[in-house]
């Protein structure tokens, strides 16, 4: 897997307009082959986000995109050209899932105690 975060400072505007309009954000990069999953994150003024993807031709996918959807819906006096840093993921996990949640699509079902029977 592949990693990309894009740093904007100045981002008030940006972030305002990603807020409005999170539906499209979301349709648009979800949609890149090989996505697994988006966040963005604000500070203050400034705007982090992270773009993750099966293959770096997935992140460079979401930079472009994101290029140019700021381009499209942020005012002039928006933010200037973020700082890009992406490379390949080497360490990552989650928290683990409790039984019977399902807060993902390819959660894997864990068996009711009451519907194991023992072998013998």
């Amino acid at each position: 897997m592949y990693a990309v975060l894009r740093r904007y400072t100045n981002a008030a505007k940006l972030v305002e307009a990603m807020d409005r309009r999170s539906q499209d954000v979301e349709d648009m990069l979800s949609s890149v082959p090989g996505f697994v999953a988006y966040h963005a994150i604000r500070s203050g003024d400034s705007l982090v986000t992270v773009s993750v993807c099966r293959d770096r031709s997935g992140t460079d996918e979401t930079t472009r995109r994101a290029a140019q959807w700021v381009r499209e819906n942020v005012p002039t006096g928006g933010p200037s050209a973020p700082e890009i840093t992406g490379g390949e993921v080497f360490i990552g996990f989650g928290a683990p899932q409790k039984p019977g949640a399902s807060s993902s699509a390819t959660a894997t079902a864990t068996p009711d105690a009451s519907s194991v029977r023992p072998s013998l």
